[in-house]
């Protein structure tokens, strides 16, 4: 049985998502860290954490910690299952389902190496887009994001989630 839902943020996009989660299905919830103290080795946990480089941070970590049930991975990008599997892929996950959920951009929030880089991303992407008539959503949506930020967090975006843990616990 699911014991807890244990997140690793980096602009608190994660950890909204995994206070929604937590809510909803009335589980404890934790940041890793908090999680490495509060609970036993080998616990089952739902695991929320970001993407970066196309992979879930921490997911190895997490792995060898604890029993994961299912993996969130909280992107920029909108949600697709070839974007969900790419990053399975990427992160070279075990069998656990996986979800992909957009979670948001806010470059104010960002520090050392990773800033440096989103920003250098940044600068070469955003002209690239403007002025493009051929984007299609996911590009549009990158483009906004990257020039305005951006907040997608939503009970919603976790339905499939949810879904999958009242079925599998029945």
């Amino acid at each position: 049985m699911t014991e807890a839902v244990v997140y690793i943020s980096n602009t608190g996009f994660t950890r909204q998502y995994a206070d929604l989660l937590s809510k909803k299905l009335s589980l404890k919830e934790y940041s890793f860290e908090e999680a490495k103290k509060a609970l036993p080795k080998g616990s089952r946990v739902i695991f929320l954490s970001w993407i970066r480089k196309g992979r879930v941070e921490g997911y190895k970590k997490a792995a060898a910690r604890f029993g994961l049930d299912c993996v969130v991975g909280v992107g920029m990008s909108i949600e697709g299952m070839e974007v969900a599997e790419g990053f399975r892929s990427q992160t070279k996950m075990g069998d656990e389902p996986f979800f992909y959920v957009q979670g948001g951009f806010d470059f104010s929030r960002l520090t050392g190496m990773n800033r440096f880089i989103m920003k250098q991303f940044r600068d070469v992407m955003v002209p690239r887009m403007e002025g493009r008539t051929d984007l299609d959503e996911a590009q549009m949506n990158m483009l906004k994001m990257f020039r305005d930020g951006g907040n997608a967090v939503s009970i919603d975006r976790l339905s499939p989630v949810v879904e999958w843990y009242r079925n599998r616990e029945e």
